[in-house]
């Protein structure tokens, strides 16, 4: 699913199902419809007409809608079909994101050296993380950083930025705010030093992206991006799964 603000693409259903029912001259019945209601189930659209909204969703979204990735109790719905997937998993684990069993894993010791080797120069006045989680780096720099420096962490899973809020909530220099690579809540031109650490492959707009990053990027700014794979975590999993098997067995790959 692509990275399209969930607002963006509830509000986009929305106004295709209208359209629909205007067309097909379903519009003289009145329907409020909400987002957690069943599409089907109510009468809002028939089957051929849900798997035409598939289709639509995924023309604006420029991704194949894999339905195993989404929740069976309500993808009809217009609340399910706007959820990423990948967004939702990380919200959901975000109490035990800084358990010491993921801090010493292979991809929080890959964490902490991306982190430690993150060195804003002196003239940094804006500093940004875009998927911060739940705010460790920030703190870490802000304990390293002069106070004037504005430190802004980006994230989209919900719980994560609450926890990077409360986490963060004694640094009046550190700010949390809702936003993706594919849609920057920044300026133009207002970054001096912009990092993501193992976030950046789960871009599923890779262009868009880009373009994101040089548009907030100030011409004499720089910035470190540590990920994986090309542009799709999923694409990583599929291609290591079955090597890190062969290897560590799938009791011990469960617990990495």
């Amino acid at each position: 699913m692509s990275m399209l603000r969930e607002e963006e693409l509830s509000g986009q259903i929305k106004e295709w199902i209208t359209r629909t029912r205007n067309e097909q001259n379903l519009s003289a019945v009145k329907v409020d419809v909400k987002e957690d209601m069943d599409l089907i189930a109510n009468g809002i659209l028939d089957s051929i007409g849900f798997i035409e909204l598939l289709v639509y969703v995924e023309s604006i979204t420029g991704q194949k809608i894999n339905l195993s990735d989404l929740d069976p109790d309500e993808f009809t719905s217009i609340k399910g079909l706007s959820r990423n997937p990948i967004v939702e998993t990380y919200s959901k684990l975000a109490d035990q994101y800084d358990e010491d069993k993921n801090n010493r894993s292979c991809w929080g010791i890959s964490a902490e050296k991306a982190l430690a080797s993150i060195r804003p120069k002196e003239h940094c006045e804006v500093v940004v993380d875009v998927g911060c989680g739940t705010g460790r780096a920030l703190v870490h720099l802000a304990g390293q950083s002069r106070p004037h420096v504005l430190l802004i962490g980006i994230e989209p899973a919900l719980n994560m930025r609450n926890r990077a809020i409360e986490l963060t909530e004694r640094y009046p220099n550190i700010r949390i705010v809702d936003g993706s690579f594919e849609n920057l809540p920044l300026e133009t031109a207002s970054v001096d030093h912009l990092y993501s650490i193992h976030a950046f492959h789960w871009t599923t707009d890779l262009i868009k992206s880009v373009k994101e990053l040089s548009r907030v990027i100030k011409p004499t700014g720089e910035m470190d991006l540590f990920f994986i794979g090309r542009n799709n975590g999923h694409e990583f999993i599929r291609k290591t799964t079955p090597i890190f098997l062969k290897y560590m067995g799938p009791t011990l790959l469960l617990e990495s």
